[in-house]
């Protein structure tokens, strides 16, 4: 779950359409706080009458911007906010608060962006006479609505159509839009990769995997009960293609999909069940000795940030549902530092596993295979594989050991 902090200006008719996907089964986020530089905002009473503290922070005459934000700063921090949203706040951010959620502050522009930025963006449309008119999600950065563009509606303007009409016809595509691109962002579904928006969706085979593993792992579900029939198997959920490796790309095995077709797939991650975000730094071990990361684990990423504690909980969290769930058999990457079956980075080398994951499973009885054996792993399942691949459709052999998702 994503704790958001919202920030508005407004009569909050964009946080009422957010609070209503919080409601909804599986959403992927929670907001955390509500944020007004207008005492008079109805936003901040929509906020509270769903529960949501809700908080003015008026510029006071002679205060500097800086000032400014980073009281607004300390009050998300205070709330655990990872995500910022705004929804009507008619104030242009600055360094000092784009830099503390870098590349995680969200906007809906009422137009169709790069046309009609800034403000009245429905009245210059209309007075342009545009055929099309909608609105746009995108990224907060330092200039008027220039930022990364992540999703856009768009309709065609019927003919008369007045301006208060076309303004309200856009803002209906707003509380669409809105919530379902943030969702979207905090399932990693849109993300800024290298400066530029990712987009991705699950391939339609995968698509009800993927469901289940945003649920578990986004919305903090339990997961739902095996099929019946069916063996539940434990998957690295990058191994299913999905977004979830530090730099938000899947290690996508089709051969691997196509031979678990006839069983129930149950993928994990546990460092997004942590939190820990995607894209995000690397994570290794900084134990000096090679036998110390099982039996006294220190992780860090790559900021010197420990992430020891929470990465050690969702990888018991995962196990137990394993367990209650009865998981027979797991595919784990073989090198990484929670999934690792045979290798975890440590100290820029990669050391003798296993990581987290793979030994509270080995312990608690299920099988464990890696993405360079799972032939096996599947026979021990008793399923059916495909038959080998010609010489010509093999996958060429990777250098023992070595992964993208390690140091």
């Amino acid at each position: 779950m994503t704790p958001i902090g919202v920030l508005v200006s407004g009569r909050g008719s964009n946080l009422a359409a957010l609070i209503d996907r919080t409601r909804l089964p599986a959403c992927p986020f929670d907001i955390a706080c509500v944020v007004s530089d207008n005492p008079a905002a109805g936003a901040l009473t929509l906020a509270r009458d769903a529960g949501i503290p809700a908080f003015v922070h008026e510029k006071l005459p002679g205060m500097k911007k800086r000032e400014y934000e980073r009281e607004i700063v300390e009050r998300l921090r205070a709330h655990g906010v990872r995500v910022v949203a705004l929804a009507g706040f008619m104030r242009i951010l600055g360094e000092t608060l784009l830099s503390a959620f870098p590349g995680r502050v969200l906007n809906i522009h009422p137009s169709l962006l790069p046309a009609f930025p800034g403000l009245h963006a429905q009245e210059q449309a209309h007075a342009a006479g545009v055929r099309y008119a909608g609105c746009t999600v995108h990224l907060v950065d330092a200039g008027t609505d220039t930022g990364p563009i992540l999703d856009q509606a768009c309709f065609r303007i019927p003919e008369g159509l007045t301006a208060q009409d076309l303004s309200l016809r856009i803002l209906e595509h707003e509380h669409r839009l809105y919530p379902q691109a943030l969702a979207r962002f905090c399932r990693h579904e849109l993300a800024l990769v290298d400066g530029r928006v990712r987009s991705w969706s699950p391939l339609a085979p995968l698509r009800p995997v993927w469901e289940a593993f945003s649920a578990t792992h986004f919305a903090r579900e339990a997961p739902a009960a095996p099929v019946p029939g069916r063996p539940r198997v434990a998957v690295s959920a990058c191994l299913c293609g999905f977004p979830c490796r530090y730099d938000g790309d899947g290690r996508f095995l089709p051969r691997l999909i196509d031979g678990l077709a006839q069983v129930d797939v149950f993928p994990v991650c546990p460092e997004v069940l942590a939190g820990l975000g995607v894209p995000r730094p690397r994570i290794q071990f900084e134990n000096e000795t090679e036998a110390a990361p099982e039996q006294a684990p220190v992780i860090r990423d790559e900021h010197g940030v420990e992430v020891t504690a929470g990465l050690l909980a969702a990888a018991d969290r995962i196990a137990g549902w394993c367990v209650e769930r009865e998981v027979r058999v797991a595919f784990l990457k073989e090198n990484s530092p929670s999934c690792g079956t045979l290798r975890v980075p440590c100290r820029g080398r990669r050391v003798p596993g296993p990581g987290p994951l793979a030994t509270r499973l080995m312990k608690a009885g299920v099988r464990v295979f890696t993405e360079e054996n799972f032939d096996a792993g599947l026979l021990t399942l008793g399923t059916s594989f495909i038959p080998s691949p010609e010489p010509w459709e093999q996958t060429p052999s990777r250098e023992p050991g070595k992964d993208e998702n390690s140091l």
